[in-house]
């Protein structure tokens, strides 16, 4: 369709399986994204089109019209793309039938991390709405820790960001450490993002472990062990071997009733209600408290040395 790097590609229609094709196809040829609200009047619809001229416009057949007079009005060229059937404009179902050349085709590379990768509409609640630019530099990944694979939705991994606020270094210590080789900031939290980029945070990458590939996350059996009700306090640790990297141990602050209640008892618990890499193998180990950090969390790492120690 003769579009290229900087052009801006607009939608205007409803969510739906096809509407994420123009986005992804966008950032492939590194073309700018914006998408207007198909309730919009027409004079709003006009605003918000002048800012951005966009040179494609792909819309809903509910919108065709809404479209048609914004471009009209606005005195444009800008082809319309429908999703859905057509005898005026581009079906969007001629764009996915196989054409030459794609074989060959290569996403192009950033030509700069701050060029706008997509634009946003406020919602015009402190005057007229406005075109809210976001860059490549803006956008957060969720990256594999181990392969450095970029992961999508509900894929687990460690978070990493690009900021402005962000740290520069430690102080007379080296920081090289803490950013992959693209510049991102490692933050050391686990998580995901959702299908609507909600993120959730699980774990703290220092704190899994592997039991032979896989990776273990504590929180996970943490909740579990929460559950019991003799369990008042536990915290899950990693306890190395020879042959499978490290076994989940449970260390346990019971209720000051639960006399009866015995290790074995808990690690059947356990191995009752998760997947079999998390069943507790190094056992359980009991305390009557845990040696806390200045903030008044576990301290993990003096934990860990103690159980290693023989201390506990």
């Amino acid at each position: 369709m003769g579009l290229k790097y900087g052009d801006i590609i607009s939608l205007c229609t409803h969510n739906h399986l096809n509407s994420c094709v123009p986005h992804i196809s966008g950032f492939l040829i590194g073309a700018k994204i914006a998408a207007l609200d198909p309730s919009l009047s027409l004079s709003e619809a006009c605003h918000l089109f002048r800012q951005v001229m966009p040179k494609v416009m792909f819309t809903g057949v509910e919108s065709v019209r809404l479209i048609e007079n914004v471009i009209e009005e606005v005195g444009a060229d800008t082809k319309i793309v429908v999703f859905g059937p057509t005898d005026t404009h581009t079906p969007f179902s001629d764009l996915i039938q196989p054409q030459s050349g794609e074989s060959s085709f290569r996403p192009v590379e950033v030509r700069n991390i701050r060029d706008i990768a997509v634009i946003m509409f406020s919602s015009g609640t402190t005057g007229l709405p406005k075109g809210i630019c976001h860059t490549h530099y803006s956008i957060l990944r969720v990256v594999d820790p181990d392969s450095e694979e970029l992961l999508g939705a509900n894929e687990k991994g460690e978070l990493r960001v690009k900021s402005e606020a962000q740290l520069c270094g430690y102080y007379n210590v080296d920081s090289g450490g803490i950013w992959d080789t693209d510049g991102w900031l490692k933050t050391g939290d686990y998580g995901y993002y959702d299908e609507d980029f909600c993120f959730y945070i699980t774990d703290r990458v220092k704190e899994m472990f592997k039991y032979r590939y896989k990776h273990i996350t504590p929180a996970l059996i943490e909740s579990v062990l929460h559950s019991h009700p003799s369990i008042v306090q536990a915290v899950v640790i990693g306890i190395p071997h020879y042959i499978d990297n490290f076994h989940p141990m449970a260390v346990v602050m019971l209720n000051a009733d639960a006399i009866h209640t015995t290790a074995e008892e808990i690690e059947k618990y356990v191995e009752e209600r998760v997947e079999d890499p998390m069943r507790l193998r190094a056992g359980v180990k009991f305390v009557k408290n845990f040696p806390l950090s200045p903030s008044g969390k576990v301290h993990r790492l003096k934990l860990k040395n103690l159980i290693l120690s023989n201390q506990i």
